[in-house]
């Protein structure tokens, strides 16, 4: 049975008609009617305690499924809870809902319990469209259309979050409707430029001397117009490890060499989001005669690169499709395609000592297509681009603020949205920090789970003159004595553990093979010490093979 609220009627009338029916839900009273009358729809409800950690299920399951998703949470406090995953899916461009419900306005400030002023609670990140009980139909008619309005904006040609705030009035719990009242949709159109490029920008491209298309976190797929940029050679493509392009060792490449490389594009086509390679980032911003034309999908005007020539508002799809039919080579190009090869990265692993590279080296070599990669942010993310076996998986990671939080609560996320194989790595800090991430009724099977646990936050190890602070390892780099273990028996997770090469090798097969079966986690202990030596170690040999042009 449902409820009598016609406006949750409506709400879920219409999310089904827009195709919006996976639903991370949270607990609550205001937001019960919600969730009962979802549920007795047939939407794909799933169910997470932690309104912080939900908000990132939300966000991994979108990714997963390539479709909006929505989280469901009751009233005050529970929903400024979503700010971090709105805050995340907003920089990321990620359809994601966030339905919330409301106690009557009169009551704010009144000392009613869970009563705060919910409407812009998630700006600038999301604005609020809200919705309060009709007292009759003209008012319900306009209640519908601002419903419409929401989940168009959801699944329009920008997508990003969006926030629908649901007022109920007491009483609550009148299940005693036998059927939904379907709701108008209003149809939207919002016609595409299927060749956004003004031929001004294609000639600038066709003359320049080595014109550069740079990629920053774009996580859409761009497979068929990445291919034809490669066999066209008109642009040199670099990609980072999070732009949906195996050829991201490129930049992996750039980004130790371009110290000692006469690398000097004089035109950069840059899409995308938030850029892992600090070192090229700035290397760009130094370099003298460069033009950058930014293709932009939200109302910004960055100058990332220091060098913004032009900015073009444009679907990132199509201006990929529109560069992918140039067909004038470039020398430069393929000159530099040459030197940029995926061979010496793939020579770049030296003997290593028991390290977090070390083990992410010998997870590489075991898993193959089929699985996708969830990183942490920081130290773990950076070490991945410094594995070329990574190549050709898909990869994710939260760098829409580049935020520890929520790390491994999409990584659940995306594995309850598809059959892959999810393995996600992190490092301690951000596994501690989003443990409830396992506080998850359905845990899915195919997630395996890497910490590397060395005590405290590894990428404060790398910063320039903050070792001189005496505060650094209690205060900054939060060092601690703790384990995942009695968190992965909390939760019914398998736990294994490694402090070494051998203990590593017993343990890494078996660790795999349980995905699917149920969740895994591998604790791997290393020392600061070994990890900063294998890191320079890496990098020293990728300058020596790039100098020695082993290819």
């Amino acid at each position: 049975m449902y409820s009598s609220k016609r406006e949750v009627h409506a709400l879920v009338s219409l999310m089904s008609q827009y195709g919006i029916n996976e639903v991370v839900s949270c607990p609550g009273s205001r937001n019960a009617v919600i969730i009962n009358d979802m549920y007795e729809s047939g939407f794909h409800l799933h169910p997470v305690t932690d309104e912080r950690s939900a908000g990132f299920v939300a966000l991994g399951l979108a990714l997963a499924t390539c479709r909006p998703v929505a989280v469901c949470v009751t009233s005050g406090s529970a929903l400024l809870n979503m700010l971090p995953a709105v805050s995340e899916a907003y920089y990321r461009n990620i359809a994601l809902l966030v339905i919330s419900a409301d106690r009557p306005a009169r009551f704010i400030d009144t000392w009613d319990g869970q009563t705060i002023p919910q409407l812009n609670a998630l700006l600038p990140y999301a604005t609020t469209i809200s919705v309060e009980e009709s007292e009759n139909d003209k008012t319900y008619k306009w209640n519908e259309l601002k419903i419409n309005q929401a989940l168009s904006n959801l699944c329009g040609n920008r997508p990003g979050p969006v926030h629908l705030n649901i007022a109920i009035e007491e009483p609550l719990f009148d299940f005693t409707t036998e059927s939904i009242v379907p709701a108008q949709k209003v149809s939207t159109h919002r016609p595409q430029c299927h060749s956004p490029i003004p031929a001004e920008v294609i000639s600038q491209i066709e003359t320049a001397s080595l014109p550069v298309l740079f990629v920053g976190q774009y996580e859409r797929g761009a497979s068929a117009p990445y291919q034809a940029l490669e066999e066209n050679d008109t642009l040199l493509v670099l990609p980072e490890l999070l732009s949906s392009s195996s050829d991201w060792h490129r930049t992996t490449l750039l980004e130790q060499v371009v110290g000692c490389s006469d690398f000097h594009p004089d035109l950069i086509i840059h899409i995308g989001g938030n850029l892992v390679n600090k070192h090229l980032k700035n290397y760009f911003r130094q370099c003298h005669n460069l033009r950058v034309i930014r293709i932009e999908e939200k109302d910004f005007y960055p100058n990332t690169l220091h060098h913004l020539d032009s900015v073009i508002y444009a679907d990132v799809d199509s201006v990929l499709k529109q560069l992918s039919t140039l067909t004038r080579p470039n020398d430069n190009v393929k000159h530099w395609k040459s030197r940029l090869s995926l061979r010496t990265l793939q020579n770049a692993i030296p003997m290593l000592p028991f390290s977090d590279l070390y083990v992410m080296q010998q997870v590489a070599e075991r898993i193959q297509s089929g699985w996708v990669l969830q990183l942490a942010n920081s130290t773990t993310v950076r070490n991945a681009t410094l594995i070329s076996d990574f190549a050709g998986l898909p990869i994710y990671a939260n760098r829409g603020t580049n935020g520890i939080e929520g790390s491994l609560s999409a990584a659940v996320g995306y594995a309850l949205g598809t059959d892959d194989k999810v393995l996600a790595m992190t490092g301690d800090l951000s596994f501690f920090y989003d443990a409830n991430a396992l506080y998850n009724t359905e845990l899915p099977a195919n997630l395996s789970l890497i910490v590397f646990n060395n005590g405290g936050g590894q990428i404060f190890r790398r910063l320039p003159g903050l070792h001189g602070s005496q505060a650094l390892d209690k205060f900054i780099s939060a060092s601690h004595p703790f384990s995942a273990k009695g968190i992965a028996e909390t939760y019914n997770v398998k736990y294994f553990t490694c402090t070494n090469e051998d203990y590593l090798a017993n343990c890494l097969n078996e660790f795999l093979s349980c995905n699917g079966s149920y969740p895994a986690l591998l604790e791997v202990f290393t020392s600061t010490e070994n990890n900063e030596q294998a890191r320079k170690a890496v990098e020293k040999h990728i300058k020596s093979n790039y100098e020695n042009n082993i290819y």
